[in-house]
């Protein structure tokens, strides 16, 4: 992971300091825990200025599937707000995709079956 960071304050009583990151980085795996589907083989770039977070681009693959993720989440340390775009490409229907699914989805996914 390659890391860049600074610590800026501007002049003047009560001036927050800052400490924005550009972070980098390749061949890492992650997981989101409210969809727990396990991702390898990650590279992307993230900004963070703390309490907001940039996410410029994140891809992935995992055997057929690949992933694309760029967006923002912002109020990160207190009630997040998530704005990001997922784009997945040749996702197996498979047990891993079954098993990150909410519980009511996973009862539809046994009544249709889905295959492929």
């Amino acid at each position: 992971m390659n890391v860049t960071g600074k610590v800026i304050r501007e002049r003047g009583p009560d001036k927050p300091v800052l400490n924005p990151l550009h972070l980098e980085f390749q061949e890492v795996s992650f997981i989101f825990r409210e969809f727990p589907y396990p991702v390898k083989n990650g590279s992307g770039e993230v900004f963070v200025l703390s309490p907001n977070v940039e996410v410029k681009r994140l891809v992935a693959s995992d055997g057929p599937a690949s992933f694309e993720i760029h967006g923002s989440i912002g109020s990160i340390t207190s009630d997040p707000v998530i704005d990001l775009t997922i784009d997945a490409h040749h996702v197996p229907l498979d047990s891993k995709l079954k098993e990150a699914l909410d519980p009511k989805t996973r009862e539809l996914w046994d009544e249709f079956m889905p295959q492929g």
